[in-house]
């Protein structure tokens, strides 16, 4: 009996953790964890541990050989018996258990959203400075326009009407780098992204903005337009005056364990009795760029406010 459970540990084990993995990639799970980018790794190792397991089961020898003149080495009766040699020990079964109990039990206890705590325990970032890869990129953007200045001024054409005046080159963060398209004379839009949709507001995230705040020439392009968001409610600290609070987005580089909020301020002269810490929010209204400390940060001003279910994708990459 020891020798039958002894045999079946390390394929249990693979098959755990290959079932782990299927299960939170094809029930969504694996939203809450990982990067995109990452996710079929993911799929593809769990079907390769089950596939393992499989292997470990149907081909595992019982022994060393079937036949005893095939085995290369003597069968004296001083031998140790090939049964003792994989008999089950206590430390072995032990380690077993160290890899089949923890992932099992993480997967029942995990919770798929983050809360107030990491708010509380990681802070929140508020300027472009702060952002991962921010400064760098900021940097790239103000030697551009730094060239441009000096560079001879070309004739002015007949002026189109642009609404949204982003440079060429100006990429947001959640565009994933890709600088942005020159548009057609029709529409005078240089950025397809940042279209208005039917109610006039463009859409954008938190994060766009606080980067948005480092880049002078960005904030004059955004200082004062409608744009519409959505985020996570966090109630203003008490003995803050008037209707104001932060809207929170979390910040994904690779998985869970670097998640980061991304936090704006919110102004509004709605009640907001109605909203509780952390849930999911859409707001439209104008932006205001003012600063935290000696930083330029973005506010969203004469908020509207509504509740959402959450999104299918709650990190913003």
């Amino acid at each position: 009996m020891k020798q039958v459970i002894s045999k079946a540990l390390a394929p249990l084990t693979l098959l755990e953790w290959g079932a782990i993995m299927v299960y939170f990639y094809f029930s969504g799970r694996i939203v809450a964890f990982l990067h995109p980018t990452f996710r079929p790794m993911v799929l593809a190792v769990g079907i390769l541990m089950i596939l393992s397991a499989l292997v470990l089961v149907v081909w595992r020898e019982d022994s060393c050989c079937s036949d005893h003149s095939d085995c290369g080495h003597s069968h004296s009766s001083f031998d140790e018996p090939h049964a003792h040699r994989e008999a089950l020990t206590f430390g072995g079964f032990c380690s077993f258990l160290v890899l089949l109990l923890p992932i099992a039990l993480a997967t029942q206890i995990s919770t798929d959203t983050f809360g107030v705590n990491l708010l509380k325990n990681r802070g929140a970032l508020e300027n472009a400075q702060s952002l991962p890869g921010a400064s760098a990129r900021l940097a790239s953007l103000q030697k551009k326009e730094a060239r441009s200045s000096k560079a001879p001024v070309a004739p002015t054409p007949t002026p189109q009407p642009v609404y949204v005046g982003v440079d060429s080159e100006f990429a947001l963060p959640t565009q994933n780098g890709e600088p942005a398209q020159n548009s057609d004379s029709t529409t005078g839009y240089q950025n397809p992204a940042l279209i208005p949709n039917k109610d006039g507001a463009i859409k954008v995230e938190a994060i766009d903005l606080i980067f948005v705040a480092g880049d002078a020439s960005a904030r004059h392009d955004f200082d004062g337009k409608l744009v519409e968001m959505i985020g996570q409610y966090s109630a203003p600290a008490k003995g803050t005056k008037g209707s104001s609070f932060k809207l929170v987005r979390m910040f994904m580089v690779c998985c869970a364990a670097d998640v980061q909020p991304v936090m704006l301020g919110v102004r509004t002269e709605q009640p907001m009795n109605g909203f509780a810490p952390m849930d999911w929010v859409k707001v439209v209204g104008k932006v205001q760029f003012g600063s935290i400390g000696d930083k330029p940060a973005p506010c969203i001003v004469h908020a509207k406010i509504t509740h959402i279910p959450a999104p299918d994708e709650p990190y913003v990459y």
